[in-house]
């Protein structure tokens, strides 16, 4: 009996038509975590002398003494925001409900000048968000597009913005936290009494950043 040469390619296509999927992978999701930390610093330093004269009919008399401080403080504390995004899908990060008016203003005046809301709305109040957009790539790192996202409420409705312009790509190494900004703050104050003085310092630092993990 002989067998057709044909009947391997033919098995191998009724496999796959049966719903065979070799070689194919299941999506994957991509965990895309904010953290947020702030840490302060606070030293204060100071030597405050102190006495008194006593006079009597004896004579005249002192009393003295000297008080000497050096406290430090120290506070750390972390927040962090997570969204669980499908690979190449679209998520979302709540950063705030409401900002101050200054950057409201901010937002308003980027919006109206690039077109995005018809002129004479005043935002009254804000909300803040993050559109995220991860995709992992073929070497296992992954590709995350930040594009920050507006929602705002007027006396006559509301409405909502996508900044496509202020958008960022990055590429990070799965499980490796990457640095996005922050901010640091000093301050140091000296404060000269008749006899002593006081100095104090203080320091706060603000970092966000961001770790993406494939689940």
């Amino acid at each position: 009996m002989r067998t057709s040469r044909a009947e391997p390619a033919l098995v191998a296509l009724l496999w796959l038509l049966g719903g065979g999927t070799a070689g194919a992978a299941e999506p994957r999701n991509v965990r895309v975590a904010l953290q947020f930390e702030s840490r302060s610093s606070n030293r204060v330093t100071a030597a405050d002398p102190a006495g008194r004269v006593i006079a009597t009919r004896r004579g005249v008399r002192g009393r003295g003494g000297l008080t000497v401080e050096d406290s430090r403080t120290r506070v750390r504390q972390t927040t962090s925001l997570f969204v669980v995004v499908q690979d190449g899908g679209e998520g979302r990060l709540l950063v705030a409900t409401a900002v101050p008016y200054p950057q409201v203003a901010l937002f308003y005046d980027y919006a109206t000048a690039h077109g995005y809301v018809a002129t004479g709305i005043q935002w009254e109040q804000v909300g803040t968000s993050l559109v995220v957009r991860p995709s992992i790539l073929p070497d296992g790192t992954i590709r995350v597009r930040l594009t920050p996202h507006v929602t705002y409420l007027t006396a006559t409705g509301g409405g909502e913005v996508e900044f496509a312009e202020a958008s960022s790509d990055l590429r990070v190494p799965a499980g490796t936290p990457v640095a996005l900004g922050g901010a640091d703050q000093q301050l140091n104050t000296l404060t000269r009494q008749i006899l002593g003085e006081r100095a104090s310092q203080a320091a706060d630092q603000l970092t966000l950043t961001l770790v993406a993990t494939v689940q």
